[in-house]
């Protein structure tokens, strides 16, 4: 499948990674999906920033082309213009930082916001008994301890499996696989030797299990 450059919209081979035209960096067909969801959510994420702050006067009209952009991205998006999602959402970053760093009130509200959170932990230091804070901490490390061991022999032969995310389904598909969205995975432990189904069945006979209603 050939790379269309969101740039100038040539046709590029698949192996290509820079427009013979234009010269401009090219994403394949499934990236650029994830790319634009990548960048409009970066984009919302710095106007939400920008909305805690007081605003100049003057990057009024800069706020709001902003906001502007990130409608343009979105209605791209919707209308499945990747490419176009893509520039409409740099366009508003590009923007609201502008706005964001240029605002008079930004570094002193941050400082003030600094101030408070180390109050705040002071405060909450200051009224703990040490006492009863070396109890909580062995109480915690004995409990930690209680669980890593258990969990060891629980989990021995067993492989560790993180937690994480990623994006699935398709903006193209049919049914449940639209849109493209993001999934997360809660940390999970796999068995690191396979199993058959004769064995898998005499497991079930032996612990009482019921057996898969499939044949897998």
């Amino acid at each position: 499948m050939n790379k269309i450059c969101p740039n100038c919209k040539t046709e590029n081979r698949n192996i290509a990674r820079y427009c013979k035209n234009c010269g401009k960096e090219l994403i394949s067909e499934n990236n650029i999906v994830r790319k634009a969801i990548e960048e409009i959510v970066k984009a919302e994420d710095l106007i939400d920033k920008a909305r805690k702050i007081q605003i100049d006067e003057h990057n009024l009209d800069e706020f709001k082309k902003a906001e502007k952009y990130l409608a343009e991205a979105k209605e791209s998006q919707k209308a499945q213009d990747y490419a176009g999602a893509i520039e409409w959402a740099k366009q508003c970053i590009s923007t609201i930082k502008v706005v964001i760093n240029t605002s008079k009130n930004k570094r002193e509200q941050i400082q003030e916001e600094e101030k408070r959170h180390k109050e705040q932990k002071r405060i909450q230091f200051k009224n703990l008994v040490p006492l009863k804070l070396v109890v909580f901490f062995t109480i915690i490390l004995t409990i930690a301890i209680g669980i890593y061991i258990n969990s060891k022999k629980k989990y021995e032969g067993m492989v560790y499996i993180p937690a994480g995310e990623f994006l699935m389904g398709s903006d193209e598909g049919g049914g449940d696989e639209k849109p493209v969205h993001r999934v997360y995975l809660d940390a999970y432990y796999i068995d690191k030797h396979q199993v058959t189904f004769e064995q898998y069945d005499k497991f079930c006979e032996a612990t009482g299990r019921t057996k898969p209603s499939d044949s897998g």
